[in-house]
């Protein structure tokens, strides 16, 4: 079976999707029969990786087009027309995306083809059912949008609950990492971490509000790219916390190690489709603080605390609770860990994908 998967922020920028797409590529190519080639926007060119022509999101070309199109999906439609072609030329089985616009041109650019690819979309937004109702096949990767498409009226036939997954062997609990005493972040804290964009429905204004009162020994660390919106959060983290708030960035490399270093991980949004750093905290060992919301109940079980994060309140009474009890912040780290091994680690899940990828090429062109 020959697979493309294609993520046009590959190579740029460091989020869920991108993650995804190059871990899954790796471990399809070195533990699969699959004939497996990974599409991106940018970065270099490898073994049976390519990059393909866009106008990427930043370039000074969308600014000097007066902004008619927004930048990210003129990104995605541009390296959609490069992708289309490529497909056209060469045969593929399966195209896999994660992005719903991607996957939707792409769809309307190799309509009518002979031989199209069946378009595999993973949704991680996630998108509402009506957006991706057309596609070949989807893959859910949370049970509660699974539900949600299947009373939509979408053909369970059509759908595969498959997660993402995540490198336990790399991202392991570790006690040796001297990344506090480097990063000036004192030893003895209750180290508060969270990961992700600065901006968008993180909701990390509300996390540094709400820190401020909690008034014991306890450093929140922030780390994610940069945003429009930096200069003010950080004004109101400098407010609410002062040296007590922390915020860096750092090549996916070298997370294992600032997870290792944190005591709790917080997650401020009210929903979201996945969460691969939740799951990259919880092989690390981290309890997972985070809204009671379906999906994310489902992700991370007994490994962590669920409250109402519309409710200030409830979230910083569950950090001074976990604070002054270190024997249930032990007992949830080995529930996070087990939770990520036994139901998230790629010897468990890229069976998984395999099986995805026969069904969807069973199935009927959909569109």
């Amino acid at each position: 079976m020959k697979v493309a998967i294609a993520c046009p922020g590959l190579g740029r920028i460091r989020q869920g999707f991108e993650t995804f797409a190059k871990d899954l590529f790796r471990h399809l190519l070195e533990e699969s029969d699959h004939d497996v080639v990974l599409f991106k926007g940018g970065g270099k060119a490898a073994s049976s990786e390519f990059v393909l022509w866009n106008i990427p999101r930043r370039s000074s070309l969308w600014r000097l087009s007066g902004r008619l199109l927004d930048p990210y999906i003129g990104e995605q439609l541009t390296f959609t027309l490069s992708l289309a072609r490529r497909l056209k030329r060469e045969a593929f089985d399966i195209v896999h995306v994660s992005d719903c616009q991607v996957a939707s041109l792409l769809a309307h650019l190799i309509h009518g083809e002979r031989r199209r690819p069946r378009i595999l979309y993973s949704n991680g937004g996630p998108y509402p059912p009506d957006d991706f109702r057309r596609f070949d096949f989807i893959q859910q990767v949370n049970p509660v949008e699974m539900e949600r498409a299947t009373a939509y009226g979408i053909n369970p036939a059509r759908m595969m609950l498959v997660p993402y997954a995540v490198d336990v062997g790399r991202f392991r609990p570790s006690r040796g990492t001297t990344f506090r005493g480097d990063s000036g972040i004192p030893e003895e804290a209750l180290l508060v971490l969270t990961v992700g964009p600065h901006g968008g429905h993180k909701r990390l204004d509300f996390l540094v509000r709400d820190m401020g009162g909690v008034r014991a020994s306890v450093h929140l660390l922030v780390v994610g790219q940069p945003s429009p919106q930096d200069a003010s959060l950080k004004e109101m983290a400098r407010r609410a916390l002062g040296s007590r708030v922390s915020f860096a960035t750092f090549p996916h490399v070298e997370m294992p190690g600032v997870y290792a270093s944190a005591d709790l991980y917080v997650h401020a949004a009210l929903f979201e489709g996945f969460g691969l750093a939740l799951l990259e905290a919880m092989a690390c060992g981290l309890p997972i603080v985070h809204h009671d919301d379906a999906g994310m109940n489902w992700l991370v079980n007994d490994g962590g605390v669920a409250v109402d994060m519309t409710n200030g309140a409830a979230l910083s009474e569950a950090i001074r609770s976990l604070a002054a009890d270190p024997d249930l912040l032990k007992q949830l780290s080995e529930c996070a860990r087990r939770r990520a091994e036994e139901m998230f680690s790629w010897d468990a899940v890229l069976p998984q994908y395999t099986s995805m990828y026969r069904e969807a090429v069973r199935m009927p062109p959909n569109f």
